[in-house]
């Protein structure tokens, strides 16, 4: 499964924590769509998709189950030593493998945006399609020190026992305003503070893991591809008309891994697209998703045609 990446064989999965949207109890259907997998970016976690996966659930045609899921080393997943690209893939598979799922749709963003396209360039027979959002496959980004900085300055906080959630907060928001000026940015930060049953306050991310792997698993997309690897899906990549992680210059190289990517842009909108404008960003995935043509429907037409020829 793994032949078009070497070092894969040497990976080991982690069970990875998800939140699955449109499978209530007391509440029965004989059949979905493909599902769509959300893959969520560096220091964010499934519970920051949490209103943009009831939103995608409650509106996708045909009705889809829609599961948000923490990454390694981030939310309710486990913590390990290792964290990159090929990591990630694997815990994915392992996932489907889990949950029974031949084949999905997926979406991600920034960290999760390239881990499922490494995903879907490896393992094309599991990607119905791919939203890839605010990210590009290309070796680096513009804000990587700042990046490291923030990791560095997070680890640097004593969180000591004792004090209130509020009081911790506004300990690390202080550091952090050193480094970062968007209140929104911060805001996404703190919400990894959490307080444990012990009354410590801790990280919802393993901040020392990410930082030594942060040059070779998290800062570039893996460079050791076939020349010639390409998902031939579907796939749209949702930019931020605000954000500088992806330019004009980097939309052959999406098109050369992917030649049926179309690219849409959301003004007014930077990193955080579907928080800072959720309306446009919900619209775009629906009619991409919603486009979609289920298993049973694909196989009738195509059986239709066939009949029609002779």
């Amino acid at each position: 499964m793994f032949s078009r990446f070497k070092t894969f064989n040497r990976v080991c999965p982690v069970e990875l924590s998800y939140k699955v949207y449109g499978d209530s109890a007391g509440k029965t259907r004989t059949s979905y769509g493909l599902p769509v997998l959300v893959l969520h970016g560096l220091f964010s976690n499934k519970a920051n998709w949490h209103v943009m996966c009831k939103v995608l659930q409650q509106k996708t045609n045909p009705v889809r189950k829609i599961y948000a899921i923490d990454a390694r080393n981030h939310g309710s997943s486990p913590h390990t030593d290792e964290h990159s690209y090929e990591h990630l893939v694997c815990d994915l598979v392992e996932l489907y493998r889990k949950l029974g799922i031949e084949k999905a749709c997926v979406i991600g963003h920034r960290m999760g945006g390239r881990a499922m396209m490494l995903l879907a360039l490896t393992n094309p027979q599991l990607v119905d399609r791919a939203i890839i959002v605010d990210i590009a496959p290309n070796s680096t980004v513009p804000d990587n020190d700042l990046l490291l900085k923030l990791l560095s300055t997070m680890k640097s906080v004593d969180l000591e026992p004792g004090g209130t959630m509020k009081e911790v907060q506004t300990k690390v928001n202080l550091a952090l305003k050193q480094i970062i000026e968007n209140k929104r940015i911060r805001r996404f930060l703190l919400a990894n503070l959490v307080k444990k049953t012990n009354g410590f306050t801790r990280w919802h991310v393993n901040l020392n893991a990410l930082e030594k792997n942060f040059d070779c698993g998290i800062a570039k997309f893996p460079e050791a591809l076939d020349d010639d690897i390409q998902f031939e899906g579907p796939t749209m990549f949702v930019l931020g008309k605000q954000s500088d992680y992806v330019t004009e210059q980097e939309i052959p190289l999406i098109k050369k891994f992917f030649p049926k990517a179309s690219i849409e842009y959301i003004h007014e909108a930077g990193q955080l697209i579907h928080s800072e404008k959720p309306d446009e960003f919900a619209h775009l995935v629906l009619d991409f998703i919603n486009d979609a043509k289920p298993p049973d429907e694909k196989k009738t037409n195509s059986a239709e045609g066939e009949t029609k020829q002779k």
